[in-house]
């Protein structure tokens, strides 16, 4: 998944222009929508990190993890992202606010995936320790 979104990613950054022309002819909108297409793209690649972890929690029944990173993207961090973001930079805080609200559900995931990560090591230190003693 990785290198399908890594090749999807180079392709939106090195032909975005192309790519928006095809829906518009507008000048205007072709330079906007290209930069906001290149904004979008940056995180694009470790998508699929933030939605593998996000079904590992739910799989694992961990239910608050789950609904947490599902939430994140559009919601968590991106509502609050499109509300300050314009007042701030104006037209660029609207083109960055997805890449910003993707940049803090990365964060978010990492953290979880470090402490997830921790506590399944403790629990296979534990279950190999109780297999030990028995043998």
């Amino acid at each position: 998944m990785f290198s399908f979104a890594m090749i999807i990613t180079l392709f939106f950054m090195i032909f975005p222009e192309g790519i928006i022309s095809a829906f518009s002819k507008d000048q205007d909108v072709i330079i906007i929508g290209a930069k906001t297409l290149r904004a979008i793209s940056l995180f694009f690649p470790l998508f699929g990190f933030q939605q593998v972890y996000a079904s590992l929690f739910q799989a694992l029944g961990r239910g608050r993890e789950a609904l947490i990173l599902s939430l994140s993207r559009q919601g968590i961090f991106l509502m609050p992202s499109i509300l300050i973001l314009p007042k701030i930079f104006e037209l660029n805080g609207v083109i960055f606010s997805q890449t910003v609200a993707d940049f803090f559900t990365i964060l978010v995931t990492g953290i979880l995936a470090i402490i997830l990560n921790s506590k399944l090591k403790e629990e296979e230190n534990s279950y190999n320790f109780l297999n030990e003693k028995i043998s």
